[in-house]
């Protein structure tokens, strides 16, 4: 994988209270803009999956890190509501007046955030496997469990994540494959998916 074409399509912005966010810009420079939201853990590096597709639509994706990824600043206490004024924020630097937003997975309750409050601003709002609400009785084992931890001992979880997903993203990758369903797993096959999932996880941490 190309780093060097993928990183040359990441920036930083400063937000009018001095925080910093990033975001990378994959597709056609000049076609409608959409601003994608990436899953949990993940990054602005994800739309880079979607750049070609986006260059032959006429579509300028937007893919930008939420607080604490990437390269935006952490916001200890935000909640899910304060994400559409950063969005804002962005789009008026940016100069975009109307845009849709993409959410992927863990990206879809902050595609839903905006379409609440953005709603003069938004031309369309997508999900793709968008969460939802946590019925835990109906979850897998493993997940119930990762919930229960991560709600417990949030500071453990992430002490004993991070080294691993930093150093070896491919073994992430490959447990995470385990849950998945057999087309999304042949999917990860694909070298060049599975090298920008594990390049996005890194720029998680």
């Amino acid at each position: 994988m190309d780093w060097d074409k993928i990183s040359s399509k990441s920036h930083q912005v400063t937000l009018p209270d001095g925080r910093r966010i990033g975001y990378a810009e994959y597709g056609d420079p000049g076609g409608f803009p959409i601003f994608y939201f990436h899953g949990c853990p993940g990054s602005r590096l994800e739309g880079f999956l979607a750049d070609e597709a986006a260059a032959r639509t006429n579509v300028r994706l937007i893919a930008v890190d939420r607080p604490s990824y990437g390269l935006s600043d952490p916001v200890p206490g935000r909640e899910l509501l304060d994400w559409p004024a950063d969005v804002a924020a962005l789009a008026g630097t940016l100069a975009l007046q109307q845009f849709s937003i993409l959410g992927a997975s863990g990206g879809g309750p902050y595609a839903l955030a905006c379409a609440f409050s953005l709603t003069d601003r938004l031309h369309r709002v997508g999900l793709a496997a968008g969460l939802a609400p946590f019925r835990e009785g109906k979850l897998k084992l493993t997940l119930r469990l990762g919930l229960l931890l991560a709600r417990a001992a949030f500071p453990l979880i992430h002490t004993v994540l991070e080294p691993q997903v930093r150093h070896h993203p491919d073994r992430t990758v490959a447990i995470a494959a385990r849950l998945l369903t057999s087309p999304d797993r042949e999917v990860l096959k694909r070298p060049s998916v599975n090298n920008i999932l594990q390049c996005s996880l890194q720029e998680a941490f």
